[in-house]
């Protein structure tokens, strides 16, 4: 029996009908455990009847993120009563942002996201720091010791006071996924992520301020590149999995990070398509040939990139000069196969054959089992 457990926010979706269906509700924390956890995680000296401390708590709506960020941030130099001018007042200023209120959240939602911006802007939050947040933000598989070697210089990640990632954890902002095996080492399967919510609203964050802007300079044009040097070309490995020791060793690397590569193969794409003035074609053919391996890494494994596929169907014909279009096209004609669309599979084996005689020919001849 195969069981599954959805999350999702806000009402349940029409369109879908469960057989079975129990409803699990996740409730906020009740005001005694707030004030528990708030004080457990803090490093504050004022007593627990300080009035300030259940304003703050009621703010919030007690959500457990919001408070542990909170938490985060009060010390024995910065008492409550500074916490909750200063948060009220961040909260309030979410609130004039036109930007902001183009798409009004709830309000649980506006707590955890005043709480993330306070937490972005305390004085130890370094560029560095931002810069790590921003590229975590992309990555919903979090990030493996290998890769912040890639993403950061070493003399970055050595330095012991302002080590980004050492400041976003300090923050709450981060975390490690197995304790058990810090310090980091080499061969560490730990990986540093941001909460879903945190994730969340960086994205939107950074949608906002694009389309306040309108241009394609600022932080991304820093730390945007090295994401692509560092994960493109991995996702380009998926085209060749076959049986072999290496594609089986191969396999074990991408699995554990898929959903970063489709993420940062799409942003490459969307953000470097040749209609857009400030691209880079270099990028773009990068991302396509990416795209390409995430393809052929989707018939070979099984691992499903819906809108990954789209997206390079549209982009296949703008592949003129690849070498490798006819096996990309072959890969396309075998997914939709795998959806049950023979039609479909078999008018790209076609288109493959023409563009390589040698690749596609079989299969046009042979039908579905």
């Amino acid at each position: 029996m195969l069981k599954l457990i959805v999350t999702f926010r806000g009402m349940l979706p029409q369109s879908m009908v469960w057989r079975t269906w129990k409803e699990i509700e996740l409730h906020i924390l009740d005001p005694t455990s707030a004030r528990e956890v708030f004080l457990t995680l803090s490093n504050i000296h004022e007593p627990p009847s300080c009035p300030h401390l259940d304003d703050i708590l009621a703010a919030i709506g007690y959500l457990p993120l919001a408070n542990v960020l909170l938490a985060s941030q009060a010390t024995k130099d910065f008492c409550l009563g500074q916490l909750w001018e200063e948060w009220t007042r961040r909260r309030s200023a979410m609130l004039k942002d036109p930007r902001y209120r183009l798409e009004m959240p709830d309000s649980r939602d506006l707590s955890v996201h005043a709480s993330i911006e306070f937490s972005l802007n305390r004085p130890m939050m370094t560029r560095s720091a931002r810069t790590l947040l921003s590229q975590l933000s992309l990555l919903p598989d979090g990030a493996s010791f290998h890769d912040l070697q890639s993403l950061f210089p070493p003399h970055r990640l050595n330095q012991t006071d302002d080590r980004p990632e050492k400041v976003l954890r300090a923050l709450s902002l981060a975390y490690y996924d197995r304790v058990e095996e810090l310090p980091l080492q080499h061969e560490s399967r730990a990986r540093l992520r941001i909460h879903a919510c945190t994730r969340e609203y960086l994205l939107y964050r950074d949608k906002m301020s694009e389309v306040s802007d309108g241009q394609c300079d600022g932080p991304d044009a820093e730390w945007e590149p090295r994401l692509f040097a560092h994960y493109l070309p991995f996702a380009e490995l998926g085209q060749n999995m076959d049986d072999s020791a290496q594609a089986r060793s191969t396999r074990e690397h991408l699995l554990p990070q898929i959903n970063n590569l489709e993420t940062i193969t799409m942003r490459a794409l969307t953000r470097n398509s040749p209609d857009i003035t400030c691209n880079s074609p270099d990028i773009w053919q990068q991302a396509a040939q990416a795209a390409g391996g995430l393809c052929g890494f989707e018939y070979m494994v099984g691992v499903p990139f819906p809108k990954l596929v789209n997206k390079f169907t549209e982009i296949v014909p703008d592949l003129d000069d690849n070498p490798e279009k006819a096996g990309y096209v072959m890969n396309l004609g075998r997914i939709v196969l795998g959806r049950g669309e023979y039609a479909e599979a078999k008018m790209r084996w076609r288109d493959a054959a023409e563009l390589d005689p040698r690749k596609a020919t079989r299969h046009v001849r042979s039908p579905p089992h």
